[in-house]
C-alpha cells in the first residue's frame, strides 16, 4: 500500500496499492494480482468526499483488456449518519469474447464486498459505540419519588425523536436529489429520457386523436351533401318520367297534336358554396394542427439530441 500523493489538476489526491486476492475456479489460475489505484477527486468533510478506484487484473484471462472503475461518494445524511453511493463501470480498451462474463463477475464482487463492508461496519460502531451510557448512569440516580416526573418527559422525548427520524428523512431525500442533479450519472439520464419520451407520446397520441375527430368531421358534411344530391337526383328524375308519360298519353288522345314534343328541361344547379366554405375551414384547422405536431415532434426529436449528447459526455467523463 503506497501513501497518499499530491496531484495535479481535478485530482486532489492519488495512491497506488495491490494484493493477491485467491481464486476459487476449477479452471484458471489459483490466485490473481489486482493493481488499484485510487484518486480523490473531491475533499471536503463538511461537504462530500469523492473517490475513483481503477482495478486492473493483468494475470486473468483476458484480464489487460479491462478495468474496473468504481465511483464512491460520502456525504452527510443527518446527524451522525453519511450516505456512501458507490457506481461501478467496466471500462474495456480491448475486444473480448468473455465481455458478458466478466461484466457480470466484476459487477457482483463490487455488490459482495460493499455488503460485507456494511456489515463490517455497523458491528463495529455496534460493539465501540458508548451512547448509552450516560442514560444508564441518569437512569441509577432516579429514585422512586422521579419515576413520575420521567414518565411525563418521556412523551416530549419521543415527539421530538419523531420530528428528529422526520427531518433526517427529508434531508435524504432533498440531499439525494441535490447530488443527481448537480452530479447526473448515466441511469440519471436514462430515466429522465424515458418518462420524456413517455409524456411526448401521450402528446402525440392526444394530438392524432384529435386530427383523426377532425377528419371524420370534415368527411361527414361532404357524405350527407352527396346522399342529398342523390336524394333530390332521384326525385328529379323520379317527377320528370312522370311528367312525360303524362304528355305522351295526352298526345295520343289529340291526333291533332303534333307528335314533336318538346323536351322539358329541369335546372339541376346545386349550391355547393356552404359545403366548399365549411370544407375550407376544416382544412385550414387540420393543416393548422399538423403544423403544431411537425414542430412538437422536431423540439422532441431535438431534445433526445441534447439528453444523447449529455450521457455520452458522462460517459468520457467517467472513463477519464
Amino acid at each position: 500500500m503506497g501513501e497518499w500523493k499530491k496531484a495535479e489538476g481535478t485530482i486532489v489526491e492519488t495512491r497506488d496499492l495491490s494484493y493477491i486476492k485467491p481464486l476459487n475456479g476449477s479452471i484458471g489460475p489459483k490466485s490473481a494480482k489486482c493493481l488499484i489505484t485510487e484518486e480523490v477527486l473531491h475533499k471536503d468533510f463538511d461537504s462530500f468526499v469523492t473517490v475513483l478506484t481503477t482495478t486492473s487484473t493483468p494475470e486473468v484471462p483476458s484480464g489487460g483488456s479491462f478495468t474496473c472503475k468504481t465511483k464512491t461518494c460520502i456525504t452527510w445524511a443527518g446527524k451522525g449518519k453519511v450516505k456512501l453511493l458507490v457506481t461501478v463501470l467496466v471500462d474495456f480498451t480491448k475486444s473480448s469474447w468473455f465481455k458478458t462474463a466478466i461484466e457480470k463477475a466484476s459487477i457482483e464482487g463490487q455488490q459482495t464486498y460493499y455488503k460485507d463492508l456494511d456489515i463490517a461496519l455497523r458491528a463495529y460502531f455496534k460493539e465501540f459505540d458508548h451512547s448509552d451510557r450516560p442514560e444508564s448512569k441518569k437512569k441509577r440516580k432516579g429514585k422512586r419519588s422521579k419515576r413520575p416526573r420521567s414518565i411525563i418527559k418521556s412523551e416530549p422525548k419521543s415527539e421530538a425523536v419523531e420530528k428528529k427520524d422526520l427531518l433526517a428523512v427529508v434531508s435524504d431525500t432533498m440531499t439525494g436529489l441535490f447530488n443527481a442533479i448537480r452530479s447526473p450519472n448515466s441511469s440519471h439520464l436514462t430515466l429522465l429520457c424515458l418518462l420524456s419520451m413517455v409524456f411526448i407520446n401521450i402528446f402525440i397520441a392526444r394530438k392524432m386523436s384529435y386530427v383523426e375527430q377532425q377528419l371524420i368531421r370534415l368527411r361527414q358534411p361532404e357524405e350527407e351533401i352527396a346522399s342529398n344530391n342523390y336524394i333530390k337526383q332521384f326525385g328529379r328524375n323520379y317527377n320528370r318520367q312522370e311528367e312525360q308519360d303524362l304528355w305522351d298519353w295526352l298526345g295520343r288522345i289529340d291526333p291533332d297534336k303534333s307528335q314533336v314534343k318538346e323536351k322539358i328541361t329541369v335546372p339541376t344547379h346545386v349550391n355547393y358554396d356552404d359545403a366548399i366554405m365549411a370544407s375550407k375551414v376544416a382544412k385550414e384547422r387540420l393543416d393548422k394542427h399538423m403544423m403544431e405536431l411537425s414542430n412538437m415532434i422536431q423540439k422532441a426529436e431535438n431534445n433526445l439530441e441534447q439528453v444523447t449528447k449529455v450521457v455520452n459526455e458522462q460517459r468520457q467523463k467517467i472513463k477519464e
